[in-house]
């Protein structure tokens, strides 16, 4: 559970961390995943562009989201609160298509998150099955569409029109949303991270930064 500390006048102010204990896992996997995680964020820090445009992560300004673990044992620690953020699993189910007709499944996003439909965990399995145990991605993204994006079809980018009004603000979430998103699934490919579903994603509803969390995969 979260813990916050008030500091007396002239300290640093309140600290949110968790306290945290694993059942069967290892915290310190959390921990030695954010110092690679800090490494990378000075690699692209220091990136310079090369070539007719430039590019750069550096120009780009890619980072990855990060938070202090200090382990106390294998399986507790502190973590430090990531503020202002929800998890993407919570923003979709709450995310509404004005377009759609109120009681079309297609008009909520907590129709797709609905774990106690057993019609959709079966379309679930059956893509992943697809993919994990038969090696078909293409297979398993086309199921996807057929199973699930037909009869859900993705409401989040509605999120991005209802909180940030302004078209310049709308623009730089989803820029932001983006390239955090690309830079997440790039690490996580190369160091084959697991156990990423919607409640490990985080996203910053200030500015629609994805912050990745729970490593103990």
């Amino acid at each position: 559970m979260p813990v916050s500390k008030s500091h007396t006048a002239g300290d640093i102010g309140e600290i949110h961390f968790l306290v945290k204990q694993e059942a069967s896992g290892d915290l310190r996997k959390d921990a030695r995943v954010q110092d690679l995680n800090n490494m990378i964020n000075r690699l692209m820090a220091s990136s310079r562009g090369s070539g007719k445009y430039g590019y750069s992560s550096q120009n780009r300004q890619l980072r990855l989201r990060t938070f202090s673990v200090t382990c106390l044992s294998e399986e507790t620690g502190i973590l430090e609160w990531v503020p202002d953020t929800t998890s993407l699993r919570v923003l979709i189910q709450k995310t509404y298509n004005p377009q759609a007709d109120e009681y079309s499944s297609r008009r909520r996003g907590k129709s797709i998150c609905d774990w106690c439909n057993a019609s959709l965990r079966s379309s679930y399995e059956k893509c992943q099955e697809t993919y994990f145990r038969d090696g078909k991605l293409t297979r398993a993204t086309a199921l996807f569409e057929e199973l699930l994006l037909k009869e859900h079809p993705p409401v989040f980018y509605w999120w991005f029109v209802q909180k940030f009004r302004d078209p310049h603000a709308w623009y730089e979430a989803r820029t932001l949303f983006t390239l955090s998103a690309a830079v997440w699934s790039g690490v996580g490919h190369v160091i084959g991270l697991g156990d990423r579903h919607t409640e490990n994603i985080l996203i910053d509803t200030t500015n629609a930064e994805c912050v990745h969390v729970d490593f103990d995969w």
